[in-house]
């Protein structure tokens, strides 16, 4: 077992539990209590448990959180239809045995959520430095998951890895379909984002992806933001809704961009 893949089976074990011991876990992952005590000490620095005699807890208010919230991990309340069309649509992009990147956002929680009900598919690799996807997928037989580790931000009600930690792990792997939402979309500023973490971990995603997806709502074109993620033109694959206009359908067209939407629940 990878050490992500056990150290995201602790993170499973103390969100079920709250509580938990070095034997206990010893014996669940088949390693010795010295390499237990390592990982718990790294999810420690992380901000995600506090160590204790012969075990830890889990922090309810992780130190590295920006407000001091009680940790949440559900999904987000769904606060727009078009979102939840264009994740399902995102399920039929996904392929068997594609390495995909899911982030610390609503399209990333919300096609996590799609992918359990997923028939399709027999084994993919799923990325991602969402706490709430981490925790829906690491029981799906079908999943291989890896979660960046990194400082634990709420971001929107999100809570997520970003920092250097999470950058330098993810720059040692491979992908080749990232989704990601993005804020507001212009054809003269190209995709933006409203938060620096966010646009700090993708400026990495960008360069370890064969293909980014770009996800948004209709609502976002012709709108600015804060940080710039990529000129229009550098977008490879957009998925977003019919209702898109036809000014930007042309653009896409000009442009080579590939872009598929929302329409009776399929691909067009």
């Amino acid at each position: 077992m990878f050490v992500t893949e056990r150290q995201n089976e602790i993170r499973k074990q103390l969100l079920e539990h709250k509580r938990i011991t070095v034997s206990s876990l010893a014996k669940l992952l088949h390693v010795t209590e010295v390499t237990i005590r390592k990982d718990l000490e790294q999810l420690e620095q992380e901000g995600f448990l506090v160590r204790q005699f012969g075990g830890a807890v889990l922090r309810e208010s992780p130190a590295a959180l920006p407000e001091h919230t009680a940790l949440q991990i559900n999904c987000p309340a769904p606060n727009s239809q078009e979102k939840l069309e264009i994740s399902a649509l995102c399920i039929q992009y996904i392929q068997n045995e594609d390495i995909i990147f899911l982030g610390g956002d609503d399209f990333g929680c919300f096609i996590a959520d799609e992918l359990k009900k997923s028939q399709h598919l027999s084994h993919i690799i799923v990325i991602t430095n969402c706490l709430y996807v981490t925790v829906c997928l690491s029981s799906i037989p079908f999943i291989t998951l890896f979660s960046l580790g990194g400082q634990l931000y709420n971001v929107n009600g999100m809570h997520a890895y970003y920092g250097t930690a999470s950058n330098h792990f993810l720059d040692q792997l491979y992908i080749n379909k990232a989704f990601i939402g993005v804020d507001a979309v212009s054809i003269e500023q190209g995709l933006m984002i409203s938060i620096n973490e966010i646009a700090n971990l993708y400026a990495h995603l960008k360069k370890r992806s064969d293909e980014v997806v770009f996800l948004f709502e209709p609502s976002r074109f012709n709108k600015r933001s804060l940080y710039h993620l990529a000129d229009f033109h550098e977008a490879q694959t957009i998925i977003t809704t019919s209702n898109i206009s036809n000014e930007f359908k042309k653009q896409c067209f000009d442009s080579g961009i590939k872009l598929f939407t929302a329409f009776e629940n399929n691909l067009t």
